[in-house]
């Protein structure tokens, strides 16, 4: 990319992550892997506070598919780090269990870790952290479907979400008022019972 045409794509990039994403996809598809790296790479300094348009299921897979088509850790790392496991969904298992095929778990559970680590600027709207729990064991069926690699992320998405339901349930149990005890874990019950059957 020459230094002019690198310099509009960030700028054009930072008001629109969505044509970002998919004029780095369109470049990975025609085989400049070169290119589609150098033009990630610019997205750097801003793509962690970048606004997309919408955190709709297509943004977050194509996202995940460019993410694992660059074969850079280190750019696939920093592409998907604004995102939250809440954005995630049955719909996402490919793009997943590629992840892990061609980063491997490790990469998949520090992933995780980022995102249950902070809040999140793209997480999917209206979905709770206690409701995506609830939907684990779909996600897990639909990675399991996708042989070793979508198995292996599966075992990988199960053991954060149980992860993140153990501190729930300490800081539910560290509440004094009964009361509102019994109720923080009440809430967990159906996440709980979806991570057991996960």
């Amino acid at each position: 990319m020459l230094f002019r045409s690198a310099k509009a794509f960030a700028v054009r990039a930072e008001g629109d992550p969505a044509w970002a994403l998919a004029s780095i996809s369109t470049r990975l598809r025609a085989g400049e892997i070169a290119d589609a790296r150098q033009m990630a790479a610019s997205l750097t300094p801003f793509w962690a506070t970048a606004t997309p348009a919408g955190q709709t299921s297509r943004f977050v897979a194509t996202a995940l598919r460019v993410a694992g088509g660059l074969d850079e850790p280190a750019l696939a790392s920093m592409l998907l780090a604004p995102f939250a496991t809440e954005a995630l969904g049955r719909a996402h298992a490919a793009p997943l269990a590629a992840l892990v095929e061609r980063y491997g778990e490790g990469f998949l559970a520090s992933l995780l870790a980022t995102w249950s680590g902070r809040r999140q600027q793209w997480s999917a709207p209206g979905t709770t952290r206690a409701e995506w729990l609830a939907s684990v064991p779909a996600l897990c069926e639909a990675l399991h479907a996708r042989g070793a690699s979508g198995t292996a992320a599966a075992l990988v998405f199960a053991q954060d979400s149980a992860r993140c339901l153990r501190a729930a349930v300490t800081q539910a149990l560290a509440v004094r008022a009964p009361s509102r005890r019994n109720q923080a874990l009440g809430e967990l019950a159906e996440p709980l019972a979806a991570v057991l059957h996960s």
